[in-house]
This record gives structure tokens, sequence and C-alpha cells, in this order.
């Protein structure tokens, strides 16, 4: 792997040539060296890369699809969590009742747990308590192994007895509906009913 070619202080200083630290050791004018220096190969993100070329491209799908979402779903510092004051939130055959503000840390995926599935509709940007009770809640109702490609992976809605609700099902919660659930989960997100 190359390095970054050198530059003495005087050159990155933008001072004459005659300034250069290198040309005073008897070495080479170090400006002439960067120039001459190729250009690292940026590797870059292709958000449109299709599951068809995925397949063949990509070793560990479930980690690319998870590190591609951080790529095009930054949590920014202040940030709260996607499902606050919200119930039916999470999707899935048990959606919960969101927290109070929490600052999101997770990138979340579902109800399909595809982790190349990475449209808006399947993303939440939760606080770890959401997250963790989200899962608590609905991580049995996903009965299959998750498939070797990574290709969707939805609960087992047991014929059509459960319903599998969408990220958009969710709704606005009272003040009283939010509190009530907090007093019940202790942190950690455990639900101790």
């Amino acid at each position: 792997m190359s390095s970054k070619p050198y530059v003495c202080i005087s050159c990155a200083g933008d001072y004459p040539k005659e300034y250069c630290l290198e040309l005073y050791d008897g070495r080479e004018y170090c400006r002439d060296n960067a120039e001459q220096a190729e250009e690292p190969q940026v590797l870059s993100f292709d958000p449109d890369l299709t599951e068809e070329k995925e397949e063949k491209v990509l070793k560990d799908p479930v980690s690319a699809g998870r590190k591609r979402a951080a790529v095009i779903y930054k949590i920014e510092p202040g940030q709260i969590c996607d499902w606050a004051w919200k119930k039916h939130a999470g999707g899935g055959i048990y959606p919960i009742v969101g927290c109070t503000g929490r600052p999101a840390s997770h990138i979340h995926h579902g109800p399909d747990k595809s982790t190349l599935n990475n449209e808006r509709s399947n993303i939440s940007l939760v606080c770890e308590f959401c997250h963790n009770r989200w899962h608590v809640a609905n991580d049995k109702t996903y009965t299959t192994k998750r498939p070797e490609d990574n290709s969707a992976w939805l609960p087992d809605d047991k014929g059509g007895i459960h319903i599998i609700h969408k990220l958009s099902d969710m709704q606005v919660a009272t003040k009283q509906e939010i509190l009530m659930n907090e007093l019940l989960i202790p942190e950690g997100g455990k639900d101790v009913r």
C-alpha cells in the first residue's frame, strides 16, 4: 500500500521553490515528487448495484448490506429515534410503542430483515432501547433460517393468521401511552408484562 508522498512544511505552505527543505538537504524538490506520484484509486459505493450483481460480487451479503446502510443513512449527532412518540413502531407482527426521544444509535432493517433491502420503507434509525425491545418482541416470528444470499426474510405470518405491519403503519402515540409503556419496560428493553 503506497503512502502519500512527503511534502516539506515550506512547500506545504506554498513558499517559493528555493525554500524547499529537501533541496536544502541536497535531495530533489519535494513538490516534483508529489506531482508525479500516482493518485490513489478511490473505491466508491455504487448505490445502484442491482441484486443480480450483488449475488455475484458480495462474499458476505449480510455485512455488505449493513455497511451500505451505514453509508446511505448516517446517524447525525443529536438525531433522535425514528420511533420516538410512535405506536405500532417498527412493523413486523408485534410492533412496539416507541420511546420518549432517545438518541438514535442503530440502523434497523425491518420488517424485512434482509440487510440488502435498504429502501427507506424498510430502514429505521432507532435508539438502543427501542431496537432491543423490537427484537425481543419479534425475533421469535422469524421461524426460517436467514437466506444465505440475504434475500427477503420476513416473519412467519402462520398462513395469514398474523398481520405483518409495515413501517408506514406507525401512528402518533399519546403521552400516556408512551409513559405507561416506559414504566412497564425497564432499561435494556426486556418487557416485564
